[in-house]
């Protein structure tokens, strides 16, 4: 058996306006994928080191603030094949949409273009008879159209003020009304990386961020829990993020728990290695390889294990004994066909201090082949 220790160290009537990018000669899209901010850039359109090793024509302009920053770094490049008329036209779905003052964001919903208003911002005939929190903003030309001729009207905000929320701050609320979320003020700072933890027993959360340039990020389900959403960013602006916490459903209402914290990385460690005959056996045939490293209660740990050779599943024992795991190994797209991303994570707040172990294993029994391991220890700011 391999037992490895980690190392401590390191208009206007009408207005069309593009969305903002890191670089504005590449059109980036958004962070809409179900892999975005982790690190590598999945989007299609790009290869390099820093892109994955597994790419969907789904991912296409929607990993666009990690192939935005390793662009940035010279870790990635635009594929020769990708030429300018075809990314100007696809990003065309991508424009903003500003009309009488009302920002009716991009086409970018999963349901836009199908001459319905999914935007649950609106109402009327010309909406659609189920709206969710995803389509916020995501409907443009359909809701903008719909506008135009009076078939859909902008629901009235009541929610009023905008609270603040503090670094390190625990916030619990009610949630009344889906059709505008709770909103919450945030003062960041480029440089640092956020984390925005939103949970819920009663409701299906679903936990957006909005940069101070207006890029809104979102997730719904994290680690499949349909009661647990959470967001990492690092922070490349300055100034008011503002923090959105809503139901998948606009129907939802509950109590919910929101955190935000700021963490700093006191150990980043890489590490490549190989399921392989030698290795310790589970009770059900997998091999098995572990590591070890010490942890402190607080602190953030972010755990990436990804594989071209075999379908990973990742464990994780907390020095209590207790046992978290994950697989998310099939993607969830449609069209998918037999692709499929060899990646499990697991991003928790530790509970204790002590030796943490972390077993490397396949899904099914009996698999071998090299795998990349990345763990992240952060202290949190509370």
């Amino acid at each position: 058996m391999k037992v490895r220790a980690f190392i401590m160290g390191a208009i206007l009537s009408c207005l069309i306006v593009p969305w903002a990018h890191a670089a504005p000669a590449i059109e980036f899209g958004d962070d809409s994928s179900r892999w975005a901010n982790d690190g590598e850039c999945d989007d299609p359109r790009f290869s390099g080191p820093g892109a994955a090793s597994k790419m969907l024509e789904a991912d296409r302009f929607h990993d666009a603030s990690d192939c935005g920053r390793l662009y940035q770094r010279g870790e990635i490049q635009l594929n020769s094949g990708e030429s300018v008329d075809e990314r100007a036209t696809r990003s065309s779905t991508l424009t903003r949409i500003v009309i009488d003052g009302i920002d009716f964001g991009d086409d970018s919903g999963d349901y836009s273009l199908d001459d319905e208003c999914d935007d649950p911002r609106f109402s009327g005939p010309g909406s659609a008879e189920l709206l969710i929190e995803p389509d916020r903003f995501r409907d443009a030309s359909d809701c903008s159209a719909l506008y135009q001729r009076g078939q859909v009207q902008r629901v009235a905000d009541t929610h009023g003020a905008v609270r603040v929320v503090q670094n390190g701050q625990a916030q619990r609320g009610q949630l009344t009304d889906s059709i505008y979320p709770d909103r919450y003020r945030y003062q960041g700072s480029a440089g640092a990386t956020l984390v925005a933890d939103l949970q819920a027993a009663d409701f299906d959360t679903y936990l957006t961020l909005v940069t101070p340039s207006g890029v809104r990020l979102s997730n719904d389900d994290y680690n499949d829990d349909q009661n647990h959403s959470r967001l990492k960013l690092a922070l490349t602006e300055t100034g008011e993020y503002q923090v959105e916490v809503a139901g998948y459903y606009s129907s939802a209402s509950g109590a919910y728990l929101l955190k935000l914290a700021q963490i700093t990385t006191v150990a980043d460690n890489d590490y490549e290695g190989a399921l392989d005959s030698d290795d310790a056996v589970s009770d059900k045939g997998e091999f098995v390889d572990t590591y070890t490293f010490e942890g402190q209660s607080g602190q953030f740990v972010s755990i990436e294990l990804g594989s071209d050779a075999f379908d990973t599943f990742l464990v994780l024992r907390s020095p209590d004994g207790s046992v978290e795991f994950n697989d998310e190994a099939e993607c969830s797209y449609e069209n998918c066909q037999s692709t499929y991303y060899y990646n499990s994570v697991i991003e928790r707040e530790l509970s204790l201090p002590g030796t943490y172990t972390v077993r490397i294993m396949s899904f099914a029994p009996g698999e071998t082949g090299a795998y990349h391991l990345h763990v992240v220890q952060s202290d949190m700011s509370h």
